[in-house]
């Protein structure tokens, strides 16, 4: 997502893209927390955080409760 997204603002000026990236992250970033190594890393692996992008897997951003 990130190097897609800075070829389009780097090349096209598009930064639509490029923001909604950045909005992305923010978002994925702020539901990882817990007590512990494992509780984040589990999270992160039930988003798909852990797959590149030619593994077919899409990041899905769980919202934490």
């Amino acid at each position: 997502d990130y190097l897609v997204a800075l070829r389009k603002l780097t090349r096209e000026a598009d930064a639509h893209i490029y923001i909604r990236m950045m909005e992305r992250a923010h978002e994925l970033s702020a539901n990882v927390y817990g007590d512990n190594r494992e509780e984040m890393q589990a999270y992160l692996t039930s988003c798909n955080a852990f797959f590149e992008d030619n593994e077919g897997r899409i990041l899905q951003i769980a919202p934490r409760e």
